[in-house]
């Protein structure tokens, strides 16, 4: 699909990527990333929408480009034209563990054929194009070939150059191209995954979201996953209590079963310790606690006999080492 020219197509265009936001909030309500900033400002400002940083300490920039005017996908030259690569090459040099993600509604064959195969290399450049990339009748189509020394030329690499093929193969590996739709089909899948998260309407919950950011003056800044709840609590809506859920409970249990198998105990049983009732008590009356110590202080001991009086009252030990 493209759109309108002129005021239409910005607007759908700036749609877009407000619906790729709500897909970056939601993943935050969830914990799985630890904050989004749109519209980052800084090193990460020029052709970056949204910086992310995930749970394993790996920024993420992401850059949205809903169309590519009437095309019905991407090729090379006209990522090139963006100015595409050579900004993402600004920006995983500033960084070299950040990942560079290109989010559209269409794809980009040449790209996601070079990603994989960099992806999936060994350690050497020089088998990586003998191999994987240059043109052979038994192994490798000349596209690909052709599309690797563009990629080189557009990155300002050299081809024949070790060194630059092996640079090559570093960006490729921490770039992605994304197919993201962005319709009304991923709209209603957005609001079915809300369902299961928050108890309020799904819709409600996705038009707080999709407006937070500009509405709250919240664009450039860092937003957490507490300022999220909390702004989404303020409004009335609370995620599902998963004490209720009752999955969760049958893997506790099964959790407590693997312990207890896996855990053996001195010849003389497990030592009793004082401990064992203040952790209970603690955990009873619903406060959660991290026991830690030395090797062979008695950790798991004390957590296996918690779990094994779990049944004098209603709380509920999950026991994993």
């Amino acid at each position: 699909m493209s759109f309108e020219k002129g005021g239409v197509a910005d607007k759908f265009g700036n749609r877009y990527e407000d619906r790729w936001v709500v897909n970056q909030l939601l993943n935050l309500c969830c914990e799985r990333i630890l904050y989004v900033i749109h519209e980052p400002t800084g090193e990460f400002a020029d052709d970056v929408d949204i910086e992310i940083q995930n749970i394993d300490g790996i920024t993420e920039l992401h850059q949205c480009k809903s169309s590519n005017g009437n095309k019905d996908k991407w090729d090379l030259a006209d990522l090139n034209s963006k100015g595409i690569f050579l900004k993402a090459k600004k920006h995983l040099d500033a960084d070299k563990d950040a990942q560079y993600k290109f989010v559209s509604s269409k794809s980009c064959e040449a790209m996601t054929t070079l990603i994989t195969r960099a992806k999936n290399s060994s350690d050497s450049p020089i088998d990586f194009y003998n191999y994987q990339i240059k043109a052979d009748a038994n192994r490798n189509d000349e596209i690909i070939d052709k599309n690797f020394i563009k990629f080189l030329e557009y990155m300002r690499l050299t081809h024949g150059k070790e060194q630059d093929v092996s640079l090559a193969i570093d960006y490729l590996s921490r770039m992605e191209f994304v197919v993201f739709s962005g319709d009304e089909y991923w709209r209603r899948t957005i609001i079915d995954r809300l369902s299961d998260v928050f108890t309020s309407k799904p819709e409600d919950v996705y038009n707080h979201l999709i407006r937070y950011t500009i509405e709250n003056n919240r664009l450039r800044h860092r937003i957490t996953t507490s300022e999220i709840n909390k702004y989404l609590a303020s409004n009335e809506i609370y995620k599902v209590d998963l004490s209720n859920n009752h999955k969760i409970f049958p893997r506790i249990e099964t959790l407590n079963e693997e312990f207890s198998s896996s855990f053996i105990p001195l010849d003389s049983g497990v030592l009793a310790r004082e401990e064992v009732e203040r952790i209970y008590s603690l955990v009873a009356d619903g406060k959660s606690l991290l026991i830690h110590g030395k090797a062979g202080t008695g950790k798991s001991g004390c957590a296996g006999a918690c779990a094994k009086i779990k049944s004098r009252a209603s709380a509920i030990f999950g026991v994993k080492t």
